[in-house]
């Protein structure tokens, strides 16, 4: 039902995909200055709250490219459509594989607990590949 919504190229959902967990977010997209420090660093993503071991879904249909594991962001996924990414992360229980085809709407895992990382919680990126950067997730994302 999800994917029947959206057109078939990533870059034209725009504005329109679907959110990978229901939650609230809690560290936004960006520079963040640390208040003690006064040192600036740059968040590619956003966390969203959620229940521990809430469901997270693919955002669009895509090809699992990555997993991993990252200190601090936990186990990683990455799915490609064709020059976008859609990176997710802290993930309690992972239900895909690299090589794998995920469909908008799919549930790929579960969120985090307090045991992982970021907390009971999912990470979620865009990154554009022509541009070599990330871009923010929440423009690409449908309104609440």
């Amino acid at each position: 039902a999800v994917a029947a919504n959206l057109s078939s190229s990533f870059e034209n959902n725009k504005g329109d995909l679907p959110w990978p967990a229901r939650g609230a977010i809690t560290e936004d997209f960006g520079d963040r200055v640390d208040p003690v420090h006064g040192t600036t660093t740059f968040h590619p993503g956003i966390l969203i709250a959620t229940n521990p071991e809430e469901q997270v879904r693919a955002v669009f249909r895509g090809t699992v490219s990555g997993v991993d594991f990252v200190p601090g962001y936990g186990t990683y996924l990455v799915v490609r459509h064709g020059e976008y990414l859609s990176v997710y992360s802290n993930f309690s229980s992972l239900y895909v594989q690299q090589g794998d085809t995920v469909e908008a709407g799919e549930v790929i895992g579960l969120s985090g607990t307090e045991a992982e990382p970021r907390g009971a919680g999912v990470f979620f990126a865009v990154f554009d590949r022509s541009k070599s950067s990330s871009v923010d997730p929440t423009t690409w994302l449908s309104a609440r």
